[in-house]
C-alpha cells in the first residue's frame, strides 16, 4: 500500500516544490521516543527525554554507547527496521538504544512526510541536546542510524548538533523529492564526524550518488537485490537495514574499494583496499566507494 501511495504522489510533487508543503504544524507530540537495552529483553519503553530522572530510571547510562534508530516513510517504532536493528544491537552490545517514532507524520502522504523531515530532525536534536545537558550524553559515543527518510532526518539532526555526532549510518537514503545537488537539503558528509551510506535501491527509491565519507554498494547498489522479485523496489530498499542489522551481529560484509560495480565484477579492483560494511563500530578510516556481493537470503554476508 505504501509504495502505491508513494509513486502516485511523486509525479505530482515533482512539479510542486516540497518546501511549499512546509508548515504542517509538526509538534513535539508528533515524535515519540522508545528506549531499550540488553536488560530490557524485547521490551520497548516510551520515555520523555525532557525528564532526566525518567531517562535514568529506565536504564540509560552515559557510560555506554548510544544509538538512535529513525524509521522512514509509513513505518513506526515497532516496524521491522526498528526491531531488526535494535535487537541486533542488544545481541551484540550493551548499549543505550533509542527508537524515534514519528509515525504521526510518516503515515501521511509521502510529500507531507518528506517536507516535514527538517522539523522532525529539529525536535530530535532538541531532545538529544537535553540528554547532553541533563544526562551527560556523550556525543562522541552517540550515533544515528536512519532508513530512507529517516536517513535525512539523521542528517538534519546531525547538522543541528554541529556535526558532533560520532557517526551517522544512512540506510538507502530516500531519493524522491530531494535535490541531489543541494547538500543542505539532504544527508551529507558534514552532518557527523563520519557518515557511512549503504545503497540498495539506487536510482529508484534511494540516492544513486555518493553522500557520505564512505558509500557501500551491495550487489552494485542498484534497483535489484538478490532474492527481491518485486518491481516496486521496496524489498531492495529495505535490504539496507537488514544488511546493517546482520553486520552488527556477525560482520562479514567485506567490501572492496572500486570506481564502479562493472570494474568490481571484472576483477579490476581485486588488489584495492577493503573495508567491512556496517558493524556497530564502523570502519571510519574508509573513504570513497566500496562494492560487495551478498547472498539472496539471510545470512546475507558471503564472508
Amino acid at each position: 500500500m505504501k509504495i502505491i501511495i508513494l509513486f502516485s504522489l511523486v509525479a505530482f510533487c515533482q512539479s510542486s516544490p516540497a518546501n511549499s508543503l512546509r508548515g504542517n504544524n509538526v509538534s513535539e507530540g508528533d515524535v515519540k521516543i522508545f528506549f531499550t537495552s540488553q536488560s530490557h529483553q524485547s521490551k520497548l519503553i516510551q520515555v520523555d527525554l525532557y525528564d532526566p530522572k525518567e531517562v535514568n530510571d529506565n536504564g540509560f547510562s552515559n557510560e555506554k554507547d548510544t544509538i538512535f534508530i529513525v524509521h522512514g516513510f509509513s513505518d513506526k517504532y515497532n516496524s521491522p527496521v526498528c526491531i531488526e536493528i535494535s535487537e541486533a544491537v542488544k545481541k551484540a552490545k550493551d548499549a543505550n538504544v533509542f527508537i524515534v517514532d514519528w509515525n504521526k507524520i510518516s503515515s501521511k502522504e509521502y510529500p507531507i512526510a518528506q517536507a516535514s523531515v527538517p522539523d522532525i530532525a529539529k525536535i530530535l536534536s532538541r531532545r538529544i541536546n537535553n540528554l547532553v545537558k541533563h544526562n551527560a550524553l556523550d556525543l562522541n559515543k552517540t550515533f544515528i542510524a536512519g532508513h530512507s527518510l529517516g536517513a535525512h532526518i539523521a542528517g538534519f539532526c546531525g547538522a543541528d548538533l554541529k556535526g558532533k555526532l560520532n557517526h551517522i549510518v544512512g540506510l538507502d537514503p530516500a531519493l524522491p523529492l530531494f535535490e541531489q545537488a543541494d547538500k543542505d537539503n539532504r544527508l551529507d558528509s558534514s552532518d557527523a564526524k563520519f557518515v557511512q551510506v549503504i545503497h540498495t535501491n539506487a536510482g529508484q527509491l534511494g540516492f544513486a550518488i555518493e553522500l557520505g565519507h564512505a558509500d557501500y554498494w551491495p550487489n552494485g547498489g542498484g534497483i535489484d537485490q538478490p532474492g527481491c522479485v518485486d518491481d516496486s523496489g521496496w524489498c531492495a530498499h529495505n535490504r539496507s537495514y537488514s544488511y546493517f542489522a546482520e553486520s552488527i551481529v556477525t560482520g562479514g560484509f567485506l567490501a572492496r574499494k572500486c570506481d564502479n560495480y562493472k570494474d568490481f565484477e571484472a576483477g579490476k579492483c581485486d588488489s584495492a583496499a577493503t573495508s567491512f560494511m556496517g558493524q556497530f563500530y564502523l570502519d571510519q578510516k574508509a573513504r570513497g566507494n566500496y562494492f560487495l556481493n551478498t547472498n539472496s537470503e539471510s545470512p546475507f554476508a558471503k564472508n
